[in-house]
C-alpha cells in the first residue's frame, strides 16, 4: 500500500472562541505556513506517497492552499460548502460535504502496485430515519444515560408553539424566551448572549431538561454585571432589547462566560462583575421547572 500523511489545519481566529483559561495555553499559527512546513516534512523525511489535508478554513482558503501547497487531497469545512462534484486545482482534489450532518462525503482510493491509479468521490444524503445507532457506542454510553436519564427527561415546561432558532435574525422568539427566563432566574434587568450559541429549536409540547441542554449545549457559566445604560444603548452588538433603557441609569445584566470574556460591555464598561454559581442552561431549566411547580 501507500504511506499516507494527514495534516489538520484550522483558522487562526478559532482561538477567539476558546474559554480564556484555555486560550492562554494555546497558539494557533498561520495555516499556510504550518501546512507548507508539514507537507515538506512528510514528503521528504517520512517519505509519504500521499498528503491529505483535513481543514476547517473555508472553501476559498482551500483553493489558495491547493494552488500554493499542492497537497493531493483536501477535505475541507467551515464555509458549509456542498460539493457534489470534487473541485480540482492542478493535481489537488478539494472536497466538502456541506454542514449540519446533511451529507456524508466518501472518498475511495484505488491503489495498484503501490500507486494511486484512480479515486472516486461521492456525496451521500444523510437521514437519521434510515440509520440505526452503533451497538458498541450504545454500550459505552448506556451507563451514563442511566445515570442522567431521570433528571434529563423530566418535564420542566410546556410550549404551546415551537420556538425556532434563528441566528442573526431580529424578533427571534426563542432567543427572547431564553433571555426572559434567564433574567427572571437571576433577578437581572437584562439578559443577553450570542445567538449562535443557541443550537437547537424547542418543539411545541412538553419540554424537558434534555431539550434545554440540546438548545444550549455549551456549559458556559452565568456571569452578572452592572453596566450603565449609555453603553448598552450604544453597543454595536446585535440584541433584541426589551423596554426602555435610560442612559444615566445602571442595570444588572446577565450573560454567559463566553460573551463576558469578549464583549467590551463586560470587559471594559462593567462597574461590577462576578461569575454565578451555575451554567446558564441550568438557571433557565431550574426556573422553568419551578414556574410549573408554582402553578
Amino acid at each position: 500500500g501507500l504511506k499516507v500523511g494527514f495534516i489538520g489545519l484550522i483558522l487562526e481566529k478559532t482561538k477567539n472562541t476558546f474559554d480564556y483559561k484555555i486560550k492562554k495555553k494555546i497558539d494557533i499559527l498561520d495555516p499556510l505556513v504550518v501546512g507548507k512546513n508539514w507537507i515538506k516534512y512528510l514528503r521528504e523525511k517520512e517519505n509519504c506517497d500521499l498528503i491529505i489535508l483535513i481543514t476547517h478554513l473555508g472553501y476559498d482558503t482551500d483553493q489558495v492552499i491547493a494552488r500554493e501547497l499542492k497537497p493531493d487531497f483536501i477535505i475541507g469545512g467551515h464555509s458549509h460548502t456542498t460539493l457534489t462534484i470534487e473541485k480540482k486545482i492542478g493535481d489537488t482534489v478539494i472536497m466538502q460535504a456541506g454542514s449540519y450532518y446533511r451529507n456524508l462525503g466518501h472518498l475511495t482510493l484505488n491503489i495498484e502496485n503501490k500507486k494511486l491509479e484512480s479515486y472516486k468521490y461521492r456525496l451521500y444524503s444523510v437521514s437519521s430515519k434510515y440509520s440505526e445507532p452503533d451497538p458498541e457506542i450504545v454500550r459505552i454510553l448506556e451507563p451514563y444515560e442511566k445515570e442522567v436519564k431521570g433528571k434529563m427527561d423530566e418535564k420542566i415546561f410546556h410550549l404551546s408553539e415551537p420556538l425556532k432558532t434563528r441566528p442573526y435574525k431580529q424578533n427571534n422568539k426563542l432567543y427572547l424566551f431564553l433571555c426572559r427566563n434567564f433574567e427572571k432566574a437571576t433577578d437581572a434587568d437584562l439578559a443577553l448572549f450570542n445567538t449562535k450559541g443557541i443550537r437547537e429549536s424547542l418543539p411545541a409540547g412538553d419540554i424537558t431538561r434534555r431539550d434545554i441542554y440540546n438548545t444550549l449545549p455549551f456549559g458556559n457559566q452565568a456571569v452578572k454585571a452592572k453596566i450603565k445604560g449609555y453603553y448598552l444603548i450604544n453597543d454595536k452588538g446585535f440584541y433584541d432589547y426589551k423596554g426602555i433603557l435610560k442612559p444615566d441609569e445602571y442595570y444588572w445584566v446577565v450573560t454567559n462566560s463566553y460573551v463576558a470574556e469578549r464583549s467590551y460591555l463586560f470587559t471594559r464598561y462593567a462597574t461590577e462583575k462576578y461569575e454565578m454559581e451555575k451554567p446558564v442552561r441550568d438557571y433557565i431549566a431550574d426556573y422553568l421547572r419551578s414556574s410549573i411547580a408554582d402553578k
